[in-house]
């Protein structure tokens, strides 16, 4: 049995590496995503790579690639069910 089979999270690199590319098309950095909702770089790569869930992070990332939520996450919510938050609402820094 792999690694990868035990896990509850796959990582899915390939989706980590589209939500890198949207961002960099913005000038955006995990750590600048991390600095706005006051957590950590290494949480906001979790997220993206899929290691964790975080509806609220997931919610930022995708706001700042400028693209809807669900377009993101759709295979992890499809397969999870709803995705779990932690805050009803995100401050979006001007």
């Amino acid at each position: 049995m792999t690694r990868m089979s035990r896990s509850k999270n796959l990582v899915d690199i390939e989706l980590h590496d589209h939500v890198k590319r949207l961002l960099r098309a913005r000038n955006i950095t995990f750590s600048s995503i991390a600095k706005c909702l006051g957590c950590s770089t290494s949480l906001i790569t979790m997220v993206s790579q899929g290691h964790r869930r975080n509806a609220f992070v997931e919610d930022m990332i995708a706001s700042k690639a400028g693209v809807a939520p669900d377009e993101l996450w759709r295979r992890r919510s499809d397969t999870r069910g709803s995705r779990p938050s932690t805050r009803k609402e995100i401050a979006m820094p001007k």
